[in-house]
This record gives C-alpha cells, structure tokens and sequence, in this order.
C-alpha cells in the first residue's frame, strides 16, 4: 500500500472513530437515550457530560449479578424493575476501599431493569475520566434450585 493511500485510511479510521460510528469497547454512551447492558460488557459514563445516566438490562431468567463501578467521582446506583418511575430496589454508595464506587450482589428475577447511574450529590466533584460500570453474571448452575414441592416437600422451607 502507498504511504499516500495508507495516509488516507489512518485519517479515515481515526474520523470514524471521532465521530462514534465505529463500535468501540467501553466507549462512552449517551445519557439522552437508555442504554443496554448486557453481562460481561463495560459501559464508560461521562459524568462531565451529564451527572445522571440510565442503562436498561433484561435478564431472561433469575440469575445472581455482581454489578460495580470503577473511577474516581463519587457515585450511586439505584436499581428499578419494570419502570424508571417506580421505587428503586436498590440504592447504593459507594463504601470501604473503593468509597467513590459501588460494588453490588443482587439476584434478579427475569423481566426488565434500570441502573440509574448518578452523582453523589448535586455539588459532586466529578472526575475528568469516565467511570466504567462493570455487569458480570456469577450464577453458579451447582447451587441453583427451583423452590417447589419436589425440591423442598416440607411447605416451611418454600
């Protein structure tokens, strides 16, 4: 290849990628529109750009999540089922080591969730790095069990 053509395709690859068209792994999303994420994928959330972001899951069956962030502005997680106008299921600081981050088990029924994805406060310092919010699904298929009557006869333990 020509330096000349080489020139042209490294100049049209780094437009692509300026503009967003390309899909690249924890690029950052947009804080206007719901977001998916899916386990074993990051998300990069700007909080520069907006203070308060939504991403949208839907797991097909109960699974158990271990869902985090990492990054150095000060943020929670509020988990919501079905509806983003509904109460929040979780609500969750950041504690221990990590005290700007959120680091959350939680087992989920199949069916429709928004992580809301915010600033500590309104008056939060915010990083100019990203923070990047992690979904893993660490189901274990050994120690899964259906609660009914085959598995569990005496009705006190379902």
């Amino acid at each position: 290849m020509s330096k000349h053509l080489m020139k042209i395709a490294v100049s049209a690859m780094a437009l692509i990628a300026a503009l967003g068209i390309a899909s690249i792994p924890n690029r950052n999303v947009s804080a206007d529109q719901d977001t998916a994420i899916t386990p074993g994928k990051s998300v990069s959330v700007d909080l520069n750009e907006d203070r308060t972001w939504w991403l949208k899951f839907t797991p097909s069956k109960e699974t158990m999540f271990h869902i985090r962030s990492t990054g150095s502005t000060d943020i929670r997680l509020y988990i919501y089922k079905d509806s983003k106008d509904s109460e929040p299921i979780i609500n969750e600081l950041g504690w221990g080591a990590q005290a700007f981050n959120f680091d959350v088990y939680q087992c989920l029924a199949a069916g429709t969730y928004y992580f809301k994805v915010t600033t500590f406060s309104d008056t939060s310092t915010v990083s100019s790095k990203p923070s990047v919010i992690t979904l893993t699904d660490i189901t274990d298929a050994a120690f899964v069990a259906d609660i009914n009557e085959a598995n569990f006869p005496d009705p006190n333990f379902r």
